[in-house]
């Protein structure tokens, strides 16, 4: 079924404090009007990243107010996350991983309330989410707990070919002794 109107996606920024933000004004460049972009990440880290990408001051970038109806070339939109003062690049603080959970669940909750269609996820730092404070280990555990599910697991595709994870997030020395037969 196709929708009458293209659909809203909701873009978790990720983790403030790498390169995250900029990847996704670089995503944003690409549309042409496919999609309507919302970003959900903190405003003022992002408008400080957006400035290490080129042609970044093609992309206007309006406040959220409701779902958009209309996809346009270089147009997104965008829901602040408040955040501590405390983001520094390339290293995890607890207000980085504030930044990024609450974006995380604050995109849920659009695509809850019906003013988004799917979200889509930068890059994150999974160890700011402990540093933070939560108990979450992974994206995947953050999206059951919202959803009040048991598990959550993650598909990849590349044409025809399907991976998933059967350990879930693990170390590399951890994955033999985690698999079993079933």
């Amino acid at each position: 079924m196709k929708m009458s109107t293209p659909p809203v996606v909701a873009i978790i920024l990720g983790d403030p404090a790498g390169s995250s933000y900029e990847l996704c004004v670089m995503t944003a460049l690409q549309n042409q009007g496919d999609y309507i972009p919302v970003f959900v990440g903190n405003r003022r880290r992002f408008d400080i990243s957006r400035q290490a990408v080129k042609d970044q001051e093609l992309l206007q970038v309006y406040p959220f107010e409701g779902r958009p109806q209309t996809a346009e070339k270089n147009v997104a939109y965008f829901v602040d996350v408040e955040g501590g003062e405390d983001v520094q690049f390339g290293k995890v603080t607890p207000d980085s991983g504030k930044i990024t959970y609450e974006s995380m669940i604050k995109a849920l909750d659009l695509c809850q309330e019906g003013l988004a269609d799917g979200v889509i996820m930068a890059p994150i730092t999974k160890n700011a989410f402990h540093a933070a404070g939560y108990e979450e280990d992974s994206e995947f555990a953050v999206f059951a707990k919202f959803y009040n599910l048991p598990a959550v697991k993650s598909v990849v595709t590349a044409n025809s070919i399907y991976r998933a994870s059967v350990t879930g997030h693990c170390a590399f020395k951890d994955i033999v002794p985690s698999l079993t037969t079933e």
